[in-house]
């Protein structure tokens, strides 16, 4: 009789393993999930990044063409008219 006892206690004793067990390589399979929507995110970040970095670029070349554009245009101007004569001129035309 002791011994039908102990195997009842034995057979509690490793579904319980079983079920720690169980658990275990559950939450190893939420680590993996978890390690690769990081993965994810991370390149899902660095494409964004890139993104706007390049259209930071793209804005800031805007601009400068703009004012390359702008500095050709002044330097064809007749002499008479050079930017700094424009500028006190416009200037002197807003205050009259």
């Amino acid at each position: 009789m002791a011994r039908g006892i102990q195997e009842i206690q034995t057979d509690a004793s490793s579904t319980d393993a079983l079920e720690s067990y169980r658990e275990l390589i559950e939450l190893q399979k939420q680590i993996v999930d978890l390690a690769e929507r990081n993965e994810q995110s991370k390149l899902a970040c660095h494409q964004l990044r890139e993104r706007m970095a390049a259209e930071v670029v793209g804005q800031s070349g805007a601009q400068k063409s703009l004012r390359q554009k702008a500095n050709l245009a002044f330097e064809r101007l007749p002499l008479g008219l050079s930017k700094s004569n424009l500028v006190s001129f416009i200037v002197k035309e807003q205050s009259a």
